[in-house]
């Protein structure tokens, strides 16, 4: 077992200095840790909470409206997106929700489900001029 003061001798045999060290004193501040009466929407720890049934914007990645499928129903949407993307790409927003719609219920999907309003709306978002 080492103490402290062997410490200091093992580092004074290994070059370093060979004065005893004064022993320092660490003092915290209290922490202010937040408990369950945090108001949802604050921040705790660079965590953002939403609050219960907020639901996202439409300009917002409808990826992220896919994380609570199962992980095959999340390639479906996913594929389905790519199909309907290719086919309704810059059309209204109306045609492309149609065209996603028509390509979810073929995939067995939910056509309810609301990332499809989402990639509708991606889908149907003016683009640049492309090169």
């Amino acid at each position: 077992m080492r103490t402290r003061r062997s410490a200091v001798l093992l580092r004074s045999a290994r070059g370093r200095s060979t004065e005893p060290r004064e022993p320092v004193t660490v003092r915290r501040a209290p922490c202010d840790r937040a408990g369950p009466s945090v108001p949802p929407g604050s921040a705790v720890a660079g965590v953002v909470r939403r609050p219960v049934g907020h639901s996202p914007g439409m300009d917002e990645d409808w990826r992220a409206l896919l994380g609570d499928l199962p992980l095959e129903q999340r390639l479906k949407a996913i594929a389905v997106y790519e199909l309907a993307s290719d086919r309704a790409e810059g059309q209204s927003f109306e045609s492309a929700s149609a065209t996603l719609r028509a390509a979810a219920r073929a995939e067995g999907l939910d056509d309810g489900h609301p990332w499809i309003p989402a990639a509708a709306a991606h889908i149907s978002a003016p683009r640049g001029p492309r090169p």
